[in-house]
């Protein structure tokens, strides 16, 4: 399963995969109701990027959805939510915010932020960029069987953001090789 943007509530909010936490970020329209009310709410979210290309981060540089790309990149971010990095459940839960285990970094495919000390954003505005940074921009997280490979952005973004689309290409294409990940 890939997830994009906002989509990802779905596998990571709504328990197909567990162990990963929304801590804050954009406002999807679904919880303010859309137009006005959702600009509004967004306006006042601590992290806003408002369409801005910024920088990226491949954690796990052998990963199939990595193909082609150098550690650090940029790619198009819109207002969507925030995760935490995965954690080990110490103990069962059935909630997300009681999440009480070690951070678990390897589901972990790209994260927010340049490992090379370059600016956060590269065209466009962002604020409370230091809440994104270190954050998962691309998860890749094993569930019975197959993968869930959730995107924090969304590469097919109004086709302007071309050199994203590879990403979800290289997911796509790659999907036997991903499977193979298992474990990594």
């Amino acid at each position: 399963m890939v997830t994009l943007g906002s989509g990802s509530m779905l596998a990571l909010e709504g328990g197909i995969v567990r162990g990963v936490r929304r801590s804050s970020g954009g406002v999807p329209r679904s919880t303010q109701g859309g137009g006005s009310d959702s600009a509004a709410a967004a306006q006042n979210a601590a992290t806003r990027t408002p369409g801005a290309h910024v920088r990226a981060s491949f954690d796990r540089l052998d990963h199939p959805i990595a193909y082609g790309y150098p550690v650090s990149t940029y790619v198009f971010r819109q207002n969507f939510p925030l995760y935490d990095t995965p954690k080990k459940w110490l103990r069962m839960a059935y909630c997300t915010t009681c999440l009480d285990g070690p951070e678990d970094p390897s589901p972990v495919v790209m994260e927010w932020g340049s490992k090379d000390g370059l600016s956060f954003v590269v065209s466009g505005q962002a604020w409370g960029e230091r809440n994104l940074i270190g954050r998962p921009a691309i998860l890749d997280m094993p569930e019975g069987k197959g993968h869930v490979v959730a995107f924090n952005f969304n590469p097919m973004h109004r086709d302007l953001n071309r050199g994203d689309q590879r990403l979800l290409w290289n997911a796509v294409l790659n999907w036997e090789a991903i499977l193979g990940m298992a474990g990594k």
